[in-house]
């Protein structure tokens, strides 16, 4: 599907979609979108592959996969596509690489119609990024000190005729803002969620006076990733200070929660805290939100 098409690198920033060129060379240009190719057409093109709508309250098998119709691809994408020299050179320098890039993709446009597909990129497919690289070379291991990245064999989502595929939500929810398309909690579900043990709230029939469309999709997020029953009360305060977002905590009888104020502004930083929505800029190590530019201030 795609003949010596561009890659590019879907960059880490301050809530807004960056898009830097991968420049490569020819044989390396063909080599990639064969891969991309393949392992599209294996990952997410079977044809015995059941698609079911993404509703978020349902986790496909083995043999299925999930799509959103009419989503709303953000323009920049199809631009990089266009006119791909109109975006920025990738250059990246050894010492200071983490957090950069969150994917890789390439696209076409078929009878004016964009194919993008995505791969999520994860800090461990930098090469020679610590220590020592060694490859192996007609039974004998090389010494490399060259600085690179490593593509893999697999496409984690594809968009095609204003549908998203995808296998994984919380993998495609890291590469696209897929947030509006997310189920929202039931009255049930936040009943559970302020029943959880990790959890101590002030006053819990404010809390469900509280819960609007956005906490409701924050209760869902979270309940989903787990992270409260992955993570102690105490390793996420910690975590918290160092973001500027205060949580304390409660104990007693050798048990820790988190305390949930009566407060609406202070349940949203925590929620929005426990699903990975705050962030420290590069550069500044200012404490951002990854959906707008505003500076998080805790008050």
């Amino acid at each position: 599907m795609f003949d010596t098409t561009n890659f590019f690198a879907l960059m880490v920033g301050s809530g807004e979609y960056v898009i830097n060129r991968i420049r490569l060379t020819r044989d390396a240009q063909k080599e990639l979108s064969c891969l991309f190719s393949t392992s599209l057409e294996n990952d997410l093109l079977d044809n015995d592959l059941e698609v079911i709508t993404f509703d978020g309250s349902y986790k496909p098998d083995q043999g299925q996969i999930q799509s959103i119709s009419e989503y709303e691809m953000p323009n920049i994408f199809f631009e990089a596509i266009k006119s791909p020299a109109s975006c920025e050179i990738l250059e990246l320098k050894e010492d200071n690489v983490d957090h950069k890039i969150k994917a890789i993709f390439t696209g076409l446009i078929r009878e004016e119609e964009p194919i993008i597909a995505f791969q999520k990129f994860n800090n461990s497919q930098f090469i020679n990024r610590k220590g020592v690289s060694l490859f192996h070379n007609q039974e004998t291991f090389d010494l490399t000190s060259k600085f690179g990245i490593n593509l893999l064999d697999k496409v984690d989502c594809f968009y095609r005729d204003r549908k998203l595929y995808f296998k994984t939500y919380w993998v495609a929810r890291q590469i696209l803002d897929l947030s509006s398309y997310y189920r929202e909690a039931t009255d049930s579900d936040v009943d559970d969620f302020i029943s959880l043990p990790a959890l101590a709230l002030e006053d819990k029939e404010s809390f469900k006076s509280y819960s609007d469309s956005f906490i409701r999709r924050k209760i869902a997020m979270i309940k989903d990733s787990e992270v409260l029953e992955n993570y102690t009360p105490s390793m996420i305060k910690d975590t918290a200070a160092e973001y500027g977002v205060n949580i304390s905590l409660n104990r007693s009888d050798d048990q820790e929660q988190i305390n949930i104020p009566n407060d609406k502004k202070e349940i949203k930083s925590i929620l929005k805290f426990l699903d990975e929505e705050i962030y420290k800029g590069p550069l500044s190590n200012s404490t951002y939100e990854t959906n707008s530019k505003k500076r998080y201030v805790n008050n």
